[in-house]
């Protein structure tokens, strides 16, 4: 994700929130949910 530029706020927004769910799952995953 370094690589891209968003120059869009609500790119960086959805990005974010992506990154927040796949954080979430993981979490979830590891904790044998």
């Amino acid at each position: 994700l370094k690589t891209m530029q968003l120059s869009n706020p609500n790119e960086i927004s959805a990005v974010r929130k992506e990154i927040a769910q796949i954080n979430t799952a993981i979490s979830a995953t590891r904790q044998g949910a």
